[in-house]
């Protein structure tokens, strides 16, 4: 053998083996000297690293595994991604990451769909329907707000801190690290712990100076103008501050930018009524910006342009009106009514493009009129010019709803 375990260095007067200088050389290298070895503890040290790397390994994929699943479930439900029931907690918040890069920006599956939403008779006031809250931007600076009437400053519990003229600026803004809201309005300068609302009087306009906000079409002008209120608010859930506008959503549905000057009018009214549908539904199920305190955001749900748009499309304004309160119901129940540029000849089912149990409203449809053209949007729903093209060849408003949501109604809610 070459060596063995328990072997002794052999005496100076004795016979030396080849077995013997292996042993000697062994020895030197290692700085034994003249010692007996006789254990396996490097052996029982290979096992355990072993043992503990298999451990560490199984445990990273269980994470892992556990994690996909996690983000698969709220990426179906529309929600940002929490990390475990058991971190703890701030202000009523779980730790969890600030977005969900999963998350599918369009509509998502709902958690509940209750028939009506209640609204109190402040909000149904000249049957303009109830409030709606609008994601304008995130901010990141103080913002700057005029008005072109008198407008209030109200706290949480609704009491008014401040009436002043219009044209007097307020400056707003969130401190992070004191966890505070303030306003500055000439000399005076408020702070609180709770978001305070910054509201126009009746008919009144709200500008953010500081925000510009320029069409495409023309870089000169900026659509900063916004009705009833305006406020900031911070969530410790995503960790983002956003302004927000809230209106009646009659009025929301006027700053809508999804149609353009000299469309025509039954295509106007079509446009109206699934855009309602649309945000009403969201009303309802209030699960998709529900982290950011909003309904819908200003630019991936549908594009909001406020005031401004109103001045410049009086016919969108026309048809808000002569559709007000109609909404597209399936079952009795209000529907969510995804619709998207132009089709290639054929919308697509729900499933094809999102996850989630399909709608059974939103299948696919065959759209001659648009053959041979490349798809533009999700596909999902009500193709925009597939119907512009229907109005225009004198198809009546329920008839093209109808053609593209499968078993709907067109009821009016309010």
């Amino acid at each position: 053998m070459r060596f063995k375990i328990g072997a002794t260095i052999p005496a100076l007067n004795s016979e030396i083996t080849d077995d013997d200088l292996y042993l000697s050389s062994w020895q030197k290298e290692n700085k034994l000297g003249n010692i007996t070895v006789n254990d396996n503890s490097g052996l029982d040290r290979i096992l355990l690293k072993d043992l503990l790397a298999v451990f560490f390994i199984c445990l990273l994929i269980m994470i892992v595994i556990a994690t996909g699943l996690r983000i698969i479930k709220d990426n179906i439900e529309g929600k940002p991604i929490f990390l475990f029931g058991w971190l703890p907690e701030v202000r009523g918040q779980s730790y969890h990451l600030r977005a969900n890069p999963f998350s599918i920006q369009a509509v998502v599956a709902a958690e509940e769909n209750r028939q009506f939403l209640p609204t109190t008779e402040a909000e149904e006031e000249e049957g303009l329907g109830p409030l709606i809250k609008i994601g304008l931007f995130q901010v990141t600076k103080p913002q700057q707000i005029i008005a072109d009437s008198p407008y209030q400053v109200i706290d949480s519990q609704g009491f008014t801190i401040l009436t002043s003229q219009g044209a007097v600026p307020i400056y707003v803004w969130y401190d992070k690290k004191q966890d505070k809201y303030f306003f500055k309005h000439q000399q005076l300068v408020y702070s609180s712990a709770e978001a305070f609302v910054i509201q126009a009087n009746q008919g009144g306009v709200l500008q953010i100076v500081s925000y510009y906000n320029p069409p495409k079409w023309d870089k000169k002008i900026s659509d900063n103008k916004f009705r009833h209120r305006l406020f900031l608010n911070y969530s410790s859930a995503t960790g983002q501050l956003w302004m927000i506008n809230e209106l009646p959503l009659e009025d929301y549905l006027k700053g809508l930018a999804e149609t353009k000057p000299g469309d025509n009018f039954e295509y106007l009214k079509v446009m109206s009524i699934v855009g309602r549908s649309y945000a009403y539904y969201h009303l309802i199920n209030n699960f998709k910006h529900q982290y950011n305190n909003f309904h819908l955001d200003a630019y991936w749900d549908q594009v909001y342009r406020g005031y401004n748009n109103e001045q410049r499309h009086p016919d969108l304004v026309k048809a808000v009106e002569q559709t007000r309160g109609r909404v597209v119901t399936y079952k009795g129940r209000v529907a969510v009514t995804p619709y998207f540029a132009r089709s290639n000849g054929r919308t697509k089912s729900w499933s094809e493009v999102w996850y989630g149990d399909p709608y059974p409203w939103v299948a696919p449809v065959e759209v001659p009129w648009e053959k041979g053209f490349q798809q533009l949007g999700h596909g999902v729903g009500l193709s925009a010019i597939g119907a512009m093209i229907m109005a225009n060849n004198g198809w009546q408003v329920d008839d093209i709803i109808k053609y593209f949501y499968q078993g709907v109604g067109v009821e009016k809610i309010y």
